[in-house]
């Protein structure tokens, strides 16, 4: 039911699904809609989430092609050594996020100096 409300309305500018648990394949179905529909979002936040594979990709996804979000709050969501590397990869190419909240997840140093080399060089 959830994910009809964001269906339609493409006027969002923050979504705050901090604590609502989400999973992967939610999270993945959200991003898209996001992707497809939504043109004025600027905060997301996912806190606490458990986003598995599929949920990852669909954030890297919208990280990819998403043009207005400047604020996305992984924090806590499950994410590992993999995720870190395609949300990662997915950075390089987003040069409009401004601030990036990811920590609390299962990263390796070498990821996250990744994720951080590409969040300081778009900014």
């Amino acid at each position: 039911m959830l994910l009809k409300i964001f269906d339609s309305n493409d006027k969002i500018k923050t979504l705050n699904l901090a604590d609502c648990k989400l999973n992967g394949e939610c999270v993945a179905r959200l991003c898209k809609i996001l992707k497809e529909r939504n043109f004025t979002l600027k905060v997301l936040k996912f806190r606490n989430s458990k986003f598995s594979e599929e949920g990852v990709e669909g954030i890297a996804e919208l990280l990819r092609s998403h043009k207005t979000l400047i604020d996305l709050e992984i924090f806590n969501c499950g994410i590992t050594e993999r995720g870190g590397r395609v949300i990662g990869d997915a950075l390089k190419t987003n040069f409009h996020l401004e601030k990036l909240s990811i920590g609390e997840n299962i990263l390796n140093k070498k990821d996250v100096e990744q994720i951080q080399q590409s969040v300081i060089f778009n900014t």
